[in-house]
Protein backbone atom coordinates (compact mmCIF):
# COMPACT_ATOMS: atom_id res chain seq x y z
CA UNK A 1 0.00 0.00 0.00
CA UNK A 2 1.44 3.34 -0.98
CA UNK A 3 1.66 6.21 1.48
CA UNK A 4 -1.01 8.04 -0.51
CA UNK A 5 -3.38 5.05 -0.33
CA UNK A 6 -2.72 4.73 3.38
CA UNK A 7 -3.56 8.40 4.03
CA UNK A 8 -6.79 8.04 2.05
CA UNK A 9 -7.72 4.90 4.01
CA UNK A 10 -6.86 6.60 7.31
CA UNK A 11 -9.07 9.54 6.39
CA UNK A 12 -12.01 7.28 5.58
CA UNK A 13 -11.55 5.34 8.82
CA UNK A 14 -11.38 8.54 10.87
CA UNK A 15 -14.63 9.78 9.33
CA UNK A 16 -16.32 6.47 10.11
CA UNK A 17 -15.21 6.57 13.75
CA UNK A 18 -16.26 10.19 14.17
CA UNK A 19 -19.82 9.33 13.13
CA UNK A 20 -20.36 6.97 16.09
CA UNK A 21 -22.16 8.93 18.80
CA UNK A 22 -20.86 8.36 22.29
CA UNK A 23 -24.50 8.41 23.41
CA UNK A 24 -25.00 5.03 21.72
CA UNK A 25 -26.08 2.35 24.19
CA UNK A 26 -23.49 -0.33 25.00
CA UNK A 27 -25.81 -2.86 23.35
CA UNK A 28 -24.14 -1.76 20.10
CA UNK A 29 -20.92 -3.41 21.34
CA UNK A 30 -20.18 -7.12 21.06
CA UNK A 31 -20.48 -7.78 24.79
CA UNK A 32 -21.53 -10.94 26.58
CA UNK A 33 -24.89 -10.65 28.37
CA UNK A 34 -23.26 -10.96 31.80
CA UNK A 35 -20.70 -8.26 31.02
CA UNK A 36 -23.41 -5.98 29.65
CA UNK A 37 -25.63 -6.49 32.68
CA UNK A 38 -22.75 -5.82 35.08
CA UNK A 39 -21.86 -2.57 33.30
CA UNK A 40 -25.49 -1.40 33.28
CA UNK A 41 -25.81 -2.21 37.00
CA UNK A 42 -22.83 0.14 37.53
CA UNK A 43 -24.60 2.89 35.52
CA UNK A 44 -22.30 2.42 32.52
CA UNK A 45 -24.94 2.45 29.81
CA UNK A 46 -23.47 4.32 26.86
CA UNK A 47 -20.26 4.03 24.88
CA UNK A 48 -19.38 7.46 26.25
CA UNK A 49 -19.74 6.18 29.82
CA UNK A 50 -17.49 3.24 29.01
CA UNK A 51 -14.67 5.18 27.31
CA UNK A 52 -14.49 7.43 30.39
CA UNK A 53 -13.53 4.40 32.48
CA UNK A 54 -9.96 3.32 33.10
CA UNK A 55 -8.83 -0.30 33.22
CA UNK A 56 -8.23 0.09 36.94
CA UNK A 57 -11.80 1.28 37.58
CA UNK A 58 -13.23 -1.56 35.50
CA UNK A 59 -11.08 -4.13 37.33
CA UNK A 60 -12.66 -2.97 40.60
CA UNK A 61 -16.18 -3.75 39.40
CA UNK A 62 -17.41 -7.10 40.73
CA UNK A 63 -17.86 -9.72 37.99
CA UNK A 64 -15.58 -7.93 35.52
CA UNK A 65 -12.64 -10.29 35.16
CA UNK A 66 -9.48 -10.08 33.07
CA UNK A 67 -11.13 -11.85 30.13
CA UNK A 68 -14.09 -9.45 30.21
CA UNK A 69 -11.73 -6.50 30.22
CA UNK A 70 -9.20 -7.51 27.60
CA UNK A 71 -11.02 -9.90 25.31
CA UNK A 72 -14.48 -8.43 25.39
CA UNK A 73 -14.63 -4.77 26.41
CA UNK A 74 -11.39 -3.51 24.87
CA UNK A 75 -11.86 -5.47 21.65
CA UNK A 76 -15.47 -4.33 21.32
CA UNK A 77 -14.42 -0.69 21.69
CA UNK A 78 -11.56 -1.22 19.24
CA UNK A 79 -14.08 -2.29 16.58
CA UNK A 80 -15.27 1.33 16.68
CA UNK A 81 -11.75 2.76 16.88
CA UNK A 82 -12.23 3.61 20.55
CA UNK A 83 -10.49 2.65 23.78
CA UNK A 84 -10.59 3.12 27.51
CA UNK A 85 -9.40 6.26 29.25
CA UNK A 86 -5.67 6.06 30.02
CA UNK A 87 -5.61 7.81 33.42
Amino acid sequence: MSEEDFEEFKGLFSKQVAEIPLTTHIDALSLRIGTRNTLVSENIETIGDLVEMTEAKLRNIPNIGPKDLTCIIKESLAEFGLGLKKF
